[in-house]
């Protein structure tokens, strides 16, 4: 799929900005073991991330890629969303600029907090090219989220897009994890948009393990279930022509956190919510 760094836009997960605005949440790059069977040693190495990360028995909730403008309509429409379902979490993930960009904005400062108030959790998009790109440099991405936590301090965490499945970017992660668990941000969401190796697992609080069109079969999430419960990890399905029935949703939900649906396809998925979106966060709540 496109790069995420593509897109910024205001709706959670990806962003909005000068180069395209919502492209896909980047596909899995260059890969050296997918899917590797959790061993006991990556499950302790997942405790202390898990403690940030819902409940195993906690409600399902929605992590939303929302790269609209925080003046755009979607915004409101989240907010409203989350008033009348206060019990459904969810987690916009915004992207002012394939980035925090060059400068404060008001408009994502004002939005950011209007969110929060309403009970949403906000955090800060950042593309990580897969550990191996130009703009992938442990600086370049600790500066990008010294940017966010100096000018929208009510952002609770950082979404890292375009995480690689390679083993061999495990310190590079943890590297990026560790900066940001200082800069006081309780929620680190990866996006290898796929399984990944054990080694990479516990670094992050969440990860999105499922990127792409259609929903997800169980087997695409299910890997880590029975050692680490649902709690770390999350789904992203686009081109879902419709909301899915209760019974699937639940079916899936037993291996996530987080999930978001959308009907949305194209180059840029995550332009607007879906269709359906009232409909999918009531589905989510008691």
């Amino acid at each position: 799929m496109a790069s995420v760094r593509t897109i910024l836009i205001a709706f959670g997960i990806l962003g909005c900005g000068s180069t395209n605005p919502g492209a896909p949440l980047a596909d899995a790059g260059p890969s050296d073991a997918l899917s590797d069977p959790p061993s006991e040693s990556s499950a302790d190495a997942t405790d202390a991330s898990v403690a940030d990360a819902p409940d195993a028995g906690a409600a399902t909730g929605l992590i939303v890629p929302l790269y609209t403008y925080p003046t755009d309509g979607t915004w409101a429409v989240l907010i409203q969303a989350k008033t009348i379902h206060p019990s459904v979490p969810i987690v916009a993930i915004i992207n002012p600029d394939s980035g925090p960009g060059t400068s404060k904005s008001s408009d994502y400062a004002t939005g950011i907090a209007s969110l929060k108030a309403a009970g949403v959790r906000v955090i800060g998009y950042v593309p990580t090219g897969y550990g191996t790109s130009s703009y992938s440099g442990v600086s370049q991405v600790e500066g990008e989220m010294d940017d966010y936590a100096a000018w929208y301090p009510d952002l609770e965490g950082i979404f890292f897009d375009e995480m690689s499945t390679s083993a061999g970017e495990q310190s590079y992660y943890a590297t990026l994890a560790a900066h940001a668990s200082s800069l006081s941000f309780a929620m680190t969401v990866g996006n290898p948009g796929t399984a990944v190796p054990s080694a990479l697992l516990g670094i992050f609080t969440v990860l999105v393990i499922y990127e792409d069109a259609n929903l997800p079969a169980a087997s695409a999430i299910d890997a880590y279930q029975a050692t680490y419960g649902s709690a770390p990890f999350a789904f992203i399905a686009y081109g879902v022509p419709s909301l899915p029935s209760a019974a699937t949703m639940q079916s899936l939900d037993a291996y996530v956190a987080y999930e978001y649906v959308t009907d949305l396809a194209g180059a840029n998925p995550y332009d607007a919510l879906p269709s359906y979106f009232a409909n999918e966060v009531a589905a989510l709540g008691p």
